[in-house]
């Protein structure tokens, strides 16, 4: 069996259904990272013979739930974050996380995780390169979504890349169609709630003085 069509192979068996396994998504980028040496960007055409939804684009992509979501989503914040929820810097270069509280927000509180494709990155390592796939995923929550892949670092760290990110606060998801909520804006912040000025007393669970 060719690379070719191990490749399609891969795809058809494991990627049909809308769950898909970690190492069926590591199997698919290594057989595709072999390709890549071989051919290089060509390798592209192929793999839109195959499925264009292979390689993400920010305005079509599918969507794949990973299935050992409740192992990895904890593994991987244990990664980023130590116990006081500070970002970890040795295994990580998460500035792009760092700087940003509400993204910060997001992946703390994500539950779920899912696939939507792989990247096409550039490693540069002293004077020779390579192109390479980052996998490309979604933590998601009640308080939004991060998507995001991790690239490799001239160090020998990894860097989080973070392509976009939504946010939700507790007050956009339980207080929007409450009668004690202005539901306007003034400057950043919300109007405050005549009963919680600071939002949901059970956060994004909900309030008991809803009405």
């Amino acid at each position: 069996m060719t690379l070719k069509q191990t490749i399609i192979e891969q795809y058809k068996t494991d990627f049909g259904d809308n769950v898909v396994s970690a190492k069926a998504i590591k199997a698919l980028k290594d057989s595709i990272d072999s390709l890549l040496k071989q051919e290089g960007h060509r390798c592209f055409n192929f793999l839109k013979t195959v499925d264009p939804r292979i390689v993400y684009d920010s305005l079509e992509y599918r969507v794949w739930e990973v299935a050992e979501s409740k192992i990895i989503v904890p593994a991987l914040k244990a990664k980023i974050f130590n116990g006081n929820a500070e970002i970890y810097e040795t295994t990580f270069f998460n500035t792009e996380i760092a700087a940003n509280k509400e993204l910060v927000k997001v992946v703390l509180s994500s539950e779920e995780i899912q696939f939507l494709g792989f990247k096409l990155e550039f490693f540069q390592q002293q004077v020779e390169g390579y192109l390479y796939l980052s996998p490309v995923h979604s933590l998601s929550s009640k308080a939004g979504t991060a998507t995001f892949c991790i690239k490799r670092h001239w160090s020998g760290n990894m860097t989080i890349g973070v392509l976009k990110y939504i946010y939700f606060s507790a007050q956009d998801i339980v207080c929007k169609d409450c009668g004690y909520f202005f539901g306007e804006y003034l400057g950043k912040k919300y109007l405050a709630c005549t009963v919680h000025p600071s939002g949901p007393n059970f956060g994004y669970d909900g309030c008991t003085d809803k009405k």
